[in-house]
């Protein structure tokens, strides 16, 4: 399944850190039930020169609409938010919280990266 891309704005005022949260749906491999997670998105931006980089905040919420009925762990799912975050900035660091329920068990996953290029 094709993925809503993370639009990447660029300005030339810089700020230390940028969190953006939302909500997505998606498909337990393993039982197959809807699950809702909330997203918890943290980074520092990259910067070349005196221009820094963000994601767009609206691209971020059709980005997690594209994982509706897409199956897929919530650690899996993770993780790969970091990957997809290091990629469109091409620099800096991504903190990625998820948080949901599998039935009556709240579950929290973490994972973070320093994305290449310009930290």
């Amino acid at each position: 399944m094709q993925h809503k891309e993370l639009r990447v704005v660029e300005g030339e005022a810089c700020v230390e850190k940028v969190v953006l949260t939302g909500s997505v749906e998606a498909v337990c491999p393993v039982t197959g039930m809807v699950d809702l997670y909330r997203v918890i998105v943290e980074y520092k931006p990259s910067s070349a020169g005196r221009v820094c980089r963000y994601i767009e905040a609206l691209s971020f919420h059709f980005y997690l609409q594209s994982y509706k009925g897409r199956k897929i762990l919530q650690e899996e799912l993770t993780a790969t938010i970091v990957r997809d975050f290091c990629e469109a900035l091409g620099g800096g660091e991504v903190k990625v919280v998820t948080e949901g329920y599998h039935g009556p068990v709240g579950m929290r996953a973490e994972a973070s990266g320093r994305c290449g290029g310009s930290a």
